[in-house]
This record gives C-alpha cells, structure tokens and sequence, in this order.
C-alpha cells in the first residue's frame, strides 16, 4: 500500500531516502466501509486520505437537495481542502461509494513533513497546483457545455464514474435531473 502511495507521489517528485521513509511513519492504513462518512458538515477536518482502493463522493446539502462537487478514486488524495487548510468546519460531505482503503496523513504531521523536508513542501505545492489545474479545467467545461455535452465529456474523460458512481451523484455532479440522465444515456447507446 505504502509503495502505490510512492509511486503517485513519484509521478510529481521523487523524494529523497529519507523523505521517502516518512510516508510509512506518517500515514495510516484505514480500512472502510462503504457508505462511512470521512467528512462531515459542520466538522473540523484533520486528515487528508490517499485512496488506495475504492472511491468516493463529495457533496453538499442545500434545502435537502443534494449537490454533487467531485469524486475521488484510487491514486488520488482527498479531504476537504478549505477545511483542512483553514481549521473551520466543513461545509459538505465526503462519502465512500465503495468499501476502501486510505492512507491518512493528520494536517499537523503534514505541517511537520513540509517543515523538516523541503521535497515534502515542494511535492504539496505541485500536487495542489496539479488538483487547481483540474479542477478549473472541469469547471471551464461545465460552464460552457450542454447536459449532453458534460455527460459525453464525462465518459471520456473519466469512465469509472458512470461505471461505479451511482446515478443520482452523477445527475447532480452534472447538473441535471435523473430523468434528464436516463434520457441522455439513452440517446447515446
């Protein structure tokens, strides 16, 4: 598990032997559920997770509707950034959609990492300049594309989330209702 952490690492920086040997002291191996909640609103967010296997959702709740913001799979890292980052409480969720392995890192023994490792203060910035590019990338598309549109998009660009996502994240990551997404998929078999 340590040596997949490694080697997305590896992707944007090679650490030094001795950065390197940190991951094992500073990330723990959770094992959960599908269906658990690793974020909840209105908590303070500590921890940031490396998806070793399974996948996730985040989203908010406004009025009882959900809203759909991201999702994450194996070989990204996932928390809730603006809480994470800030100490303030969370405004959404992030749930499992599947049982899943995480590699957990604490915000402190991150801030401990970057402080005593230059390689580890570097290799956050790129990871988080990578995740900035991304995302306005897909906000850019979202924007200015159609429903039909952002659905084709989402096929090619990442099939694993109509394969294991459920449909009703999908329909409102897309911005959309279900039966508009029924009607979509249907079109395009």
């Amino acid at each position: 598990m340590y040596d997949q952490l490694k080697r997305y690492l590896d992707r944007f920086l090679v650490l030094n032997h001795s950065a390197a040997e940190e991951i094992k002291k500073n990330f723990l191996i959770q094992r959960l559920p599908k269906g658990k909640l690793v974020v909840s609103a209105g908590e303070k967010v500590d921890q940031a997770h490396f998806i070793v296997r399974g996948c996730c959702c985040n989203y908010s709740k406004k009025r009882d509707k959900l809203i759909t913001h991201w999702f994450g799979f194996e070989n990204s890292f996932v928390t809730d950034f603006y809480s994470f980052t800030t100490g303030k409480p969370s405004g959404g969720y992030i749930q499992l959609v599947e049982d899943s392995v995480l590699l957990s890192i604490r915000y402190n023994n991150l801030l401990k990492l970057y402080n005593n490792y230059h390689d580890w203060e570097r290799l956050g910035r790129l990871i988080f300049e990578d995740f900035g590019r991304r995302t306005l990338n897909m906000i850019t598309q979202f924007q200015t594309l159609g429903a039909k549109q952002r659905y084709t998009m989402l096929l090619r660009n990442d099939p694993r989330i109509v394969q294991r996502i459920p449909l009703g994240y999908i329909s409102s990551y897309l911005g959309i209702s279900q039966e508009t997404l029924s009607r979509i998929r249907s079109q395009i078999r």
